[in-house]
């Protein structure tokens, strides 16, 4: 059986989409109190952004509101 040798860009995730995600989880772990302070919560977000280029491809007003976004949407249910 042959395995596929090389990657191409169509078969990867939007790291936006990714980040996008990750937010979320992280917001929904804070309020189930699985990540008991918000700074835990938020701080790993923040340096993942810079890590992976997030914040030189969108500004930090954009990942800042990809955060904001996730958890208003857990703080509100």
């Amino acid at each position: 059986m042959k395995y596929a040798t090389t990657v191409h860009a169509s078969t990867l995730a939007d790291p936006i989409h990714v980040f996008e995600a990750r937010a979320w989880a992280h917001a929904y772990l804070s309020s189930h109190c699985d990540i008991p302070d918000l700074l835990d919560a938020v701080d790993p977000l923040q340096a993942c952004a810079i890590e992976i280029g997030l914040v030189d491809c969108i500004g930090q007003d954009g990942v800042q509101k990809i955060i904001s976004d996730a958890f208003a949407v857990v703080r509100s249910c």
